[in-house]
């Protein structure tokens, strides 16, 4: 994607915040701009760090004004990467990280209006029969990828191992984009990333790059088990598995940055929401629960990835 089409997604995400757009509308928003920024050349990591960022404070824009100074430094920094120019992308980063921990809310300022739940979509029989075979495949696809990586200081072909838990992700974040399961597919998307800088020898699987493939992989396990009883016209199990500490900690690690130690899972986000059919995924920052519309077609399998 063009630098002039990420200029684009990110004016569009400042206007809606000006304009008090829902939650639901800026999460596929910034789900847009960190997959505009990961397709950057060069600078994709990176930019795809502030986004995240940027991401992460919006919240919070109506009550701190940290959080407002930093996310207009976030933005400034990343129409500077993208022409080329530079940023101190970690103490950007930093300085968010701050704002969102300490920063005290405006005195006085009333507190902002709880967003409404959004209704969990209805499948039909045809969709719930999709549903529940990609549940099937992909907790399979989490099993296999499970044993790859437990295996990997004792297996002679390292690499192998590695390859088979990139293919993993990559099936499962192919057949979830079908079915608009936005949450899925952004962290298997970011996890896929991870695994495919280590398969290429970008990047030494050490310990901590092996607990963020773990954990991503439990909790994309959380996400199905989320998932099933709506697949048998059930209703959903409370609030979808949050997924954004994942998310990030897999793209700081992308762009070379070593991950914090694991922090108490972060609070769930909302339940499922319907997005329009042409929808891109959103992504990021402990807010976007499971999306999905239905599907016009049966899914095509994913394309095998290149080794």
């Amino acid at each position: 994607m063009s630098t002039a089409a990420f200029e684009r997604l990110l004016s569009e995400v400042e206007t809606a915040l000006a304009l008090g757009r829902s939650m639901d509308d800026l999460d596929s928003l910034f789900g847009n701009l960190v997959q505009s920024a990961m397709e950057q050349p060069e600078v994709g990591p990176d930019l795809a760090r502030l986004t995240a960022a940027a991401w992460k404070l919006s919240p919070e824009l109506g009550s701190r004004p940290a959080a407002q100074h930093v996310f207009d430094d976030l933005t400034a920094a990343m129409r500077a990467l993208v022409v080329g120019g530079r940023a101190d992308v970690a103490k950007l980063v930093e300085a968010a990280d701050a704002a969102l921990a300490g920063a005290a809310p405006v005195a006085g300022a009333p507190a902002p209006e709880p967003e409404p739940e959004p209704d969990v979509p209805v499948f039909d029989d045809g969709d719930r029969a999709l549903i529940s075979e990609f549940i099937l495949e992909s907790t399979e696809s989490m099993d296999a990828a499970e044993q790859s990586m437990l295996r990997l200081e004792d297996h002679e072909d390292f690499k192998e191992q590695l390859g088979n838990t990139f293919r993993a992700f990559h099936s499962v974040k192919g057949v979830a984009g079908f079915l608009r399961l936005n949450t899925v597919t952004q962290l298997a998307h970011a996890i896929e990333s991870l695994m495919d800088r280590a398969r290429k020898g970008e990047i030494h699987p050490d310990g901590p790059f092996v607990d963020i493939v773990l954990r991503g992989i439990d909790r994309i396990r959380q996400m199905l088990a989320w998932l099933e009883p709506q697949a048998q016209a059930k209703p959903a199990p409370g609030p979808c598995p949050p997924h954004a500490d994942l998310v990030a900690a897999a793209l700081g690690y992308v762009s070379g940055q070593a991950p914090a130690a694991p922090a108490v899972e972060a609070a769930p986000a909302a339940p499922m929401a319907e997005v329009e059919p042409d929808a891109a995924p959103a992504d990021l920052p402990g807010i976007p629960a499971l999306t999905t519309v239905a599907p016009a077609a049966a899914p095509t399998p994913a394309a095998p990835a290149e080794e």
